[in-house]
């Protein structure tokens, strides 16, 4: 299970405090139990599918009571990441709350052919030459 966002993909080794104890990545959508123990949403709610007690105190769970915790999900959306397309060459950095938009225009981003029947998947950067090439 993971529900957060993989360590190694940030820039700075992100702190303790900020990595979820269930899937051991940095959190994505905290949620606070009244315990004040704090988890990715998506984690402790499947673990409450197996168990309703906290996985660090063993107390109760109560997902009425759980708190989002928008201010830490805004201040991680603020750490710098490197981009997932790095083993592709890109060496762009960029804070999380920012992927999205650098995803969606990184040249290093793998694309399908848009011809019906090729299927060949090829770098944003390299699509202009694929077309013009592309038997299909």
């Amino acid at each position: 299970m993971s529900g957060g966002y993989e360590v190694e993909q940030f820039v700075n080794t992100p702190d303790d405090d900020l990595i979820c104890v269930i899937c051991r990545a940095v959190l994505r959508c905290p949620v606070r139990l009244k315990c004040n123990h704090v988890f990715c949403k998506e984690c402790i709610l499947q673990w409450m599918k197996r168990q309703v007690k906290c996985p660090c105190c063993r107390q109760s769970i109560d997902q009425n009571q759980m708190l989002i915790l928008f201010k830490l999900s805004k201040s991680i959306g603020r750490l710098s990441i490197r981009c997932r397309n790095e083993q592709q060459g890109c060496r762009a950095t960029f804070l999380l709350s920012n992927e999205y938009l650098h995803i969606s225009n990184c040249p290093y981003e793998w694309q399908l052919c848009p011809h019906e029947g090729c299927g060949e998947r090829v770098l944003r950067k390299d699509a202009q030459a694929h077309d013009q090439s592309c038997s299909h």
